[in-house]
């Protein structure tokens, strides 16, 4: 209890455990301010992220990158998209998070290097030396989302490896993994443009 002579009011302070809500009692009204003990923490993502084997690690909250949409409209309207039919589809979830996960807050944006030493006589990109890295890469995604859920088992979210309309590029600039270079990748400062990308949108805000 507080008390701040005459010219305070008396004022007791009760935290309920169970809720993780605060209790203020004042002379004349009772208030509840509720206790914020699901906020995510950046360097434990980023330990954990490293933990499961990434290379990299950025987060940043989900909202609508209206820019990088109207970009991309623009690119539609002279057709950039050429065959790919398929580009045309779900523009406004492309480039908001918030559209494809009910609820996102955050979006992790992992990345993995691939840059592999030249051991063919034929060009063969580095990605396409190793396994499947959709799957190695969700694998990695779904250790980190387990580890997180061990201290918020309430959190929810989604992984993704190229399995939805996401701007994942751009969500890995918003998450200050690196650049989009002329050549329209990512470039990052450590590893260049050789890296794979997975996502982790989730329920919850990260400080």
């Amino acid at each position: 209890c507080i008390d701040r002579h005459s010219t305070f009011l008396f004022m007791c302070v009760q935290i309920t455990q169970k809720s993780g809500a605060k209790l203020l009692i004042s002379g004349e009204k009772t208030l509840f301010l509720k206790q914020n003990n699901t906020m995510l923490d950046f360097l434990n993502i980023k330990k954990l992220a490293a933990d499961a084997g990434f290379d990299l690690c950025g987060v940043a909250p989900c909202r609508h990158l209206a820019d990088g949409e109207a970009r991309f409209r623009a690119w539609l309207a002279r057709g950039g998209q050429s065959s790919l039919g398929y580009m045309e589809r779900n523009t406004e979830k492309r480039f908001d998070p918030r559209l494809l996960v009910e609820g996102a807050r955050t979006a992790v944006v992992c990345a993995v290097s691939y840059k592999n030493p030249a051991s063919h006589r034929t060009k063969v990109a580095s990605y396409a030396c190793t396994a499947d890295y959709h799957t190695t890469i969700r694998t990695m995604l779904m250790q980190l989302f387990d580890a997180l859920r061990t201290t918020h088992p309430e959190l929810r979210g989604r992984a993704f490896v190229d399995t939805a309309p996401l701007a994942e590029k751009q969500l890995a600039v918003e998450a200050g993994l690196g650049w989009i270079g002329r050549q329209s990748l990512l470039v990052t400062p450590r590893f260049g443009s050789y890296v794979l990308l997975g996502e982790l949108i989730l329920t919850e805000e990260a400080d």
